[in-house]
């Protein structure tokens, strides 16, 4: 009841291209694979692994934030760190 009490819609012109945020699609390079991934960071409740809805306050959602195009990240996974480079942001 709180969270929808706090909750507010947010338009597409509020999400950002130059730093990732929330409703943020973001364009991944694994660059040890050179696997590109594309994911759009959600509010955890609205995660989907099937449609590459991932949460802001996963490792690899929270290692993105505030971020900017061409900028290097390091996610701490159970298997290791992963080492992605952000190819583009776009609204999600």
């Amino acid at each position: 009841r709180e969270l929808l009490a706090n909750a507010r819609i947010i338009s597409e012109d509020e999400i950002r291209t130059d730093e990732v945020g929330i409703g943020s699609r973001v364009i991944l390079k694994d660059l040890e694979t050179g696997e590109v991934w594309t994911v759009t960071l959600v509010p955890p409740a609205e995660v989907d692994l099937l449609q590459d809805r991932i949460s802001i306050d996963s490792p690899v959602g929270h290692a993105l934030l505030t971020h900017g195009k061409g900028k290097q990240v390091v996610v701490q996974a159970p298997a290791g760190k992963i080492r992605y480079e952000i190819l583009g942001i776009e609204r999600g």
